[in-house]
């Protein structure tokens, strides 16, 4: 994939899996997952980018993207990553500090080419109290942008949103999720 964001495109190589993601500055706009041999692309949007920023010195410390290529390796997915907000920190405090940076100057939703995309996953967890509103409003910005997507629906936490990646690991949840991506892209 090339720019969307006018930022630089980085590509590795890790665990017979290739590694895309475009950065800007503090921010990373998209990471697409993907492994020969797979036969469909699922989209998941989570809360914001963690430890993958720059020129990914950190990729291989990056738990949520590990979770992704093992749930991806069991399902035979490719991932498309994208974020509610792309401002780039593993501590949401320090993106609840930063909240007027939260967006580069321009949104990836509208300018990402799904045509390889079967499914969306939302898997973004649960919202501190700081700016619930402003999430509530991107959360449906952003079903809106992929409504041409079919949803996959995953465990829900005790507020009723959809459980983040590294909870699909601690609770044991993997299995689900693989179940509900398989049943999805063979029905797609």
């Amino acid at each position: 994939m090339n720019a969307l964001m006018g930022g630089t495109v980085f590509r590795h190589h890790l665990d017979g899996w290739d590694v895309s993601w475009e950065s800007s500055g503090n921010y990373r706009h998209w990471c697409i997952q993907t492994r020969q041999g797979h036969g469909a692309r699922v989209v998941v949007v989570m809360k914001n980018p963690g430890s993958l920023s720059g020129d990914g010195a950190n990729l291989r410390r990056d738990t949520t993207l590990r979770i992704l290529r093992v749930i991806g390796d069991a399902a035979q997915v490719d991932w498309l990553v994208v974020n509610l907000f792309d401002y780039a920190t593993p501590s949401l405090r320090e993106l609840h500090d930063n909240w007027q940076a939260r967006d580069a100057e321009s949104l990836v939703f509208g300018g990402l080419d799904l045509l390889a995309c079967r499914s969306v996953i939302f898997a973004y967890g649960d919202f501190d109290a700081d700016h619930i509103a402003d999430y509530g409003e991107r959360v449906a910005m952003v079903r809106t942008a992929l409504a041409s997507l079919r949803e996959i629906s995953i465990p829900a936490t005790k507020a009723g949103n959809p459980v983040h990646p590294i909870n699909w690991q601690r609770n044991r949840l993997m299995p689900e999720v693989v179940a509900g991506i398989t049943a999805s892209v063979r029905g797609a």
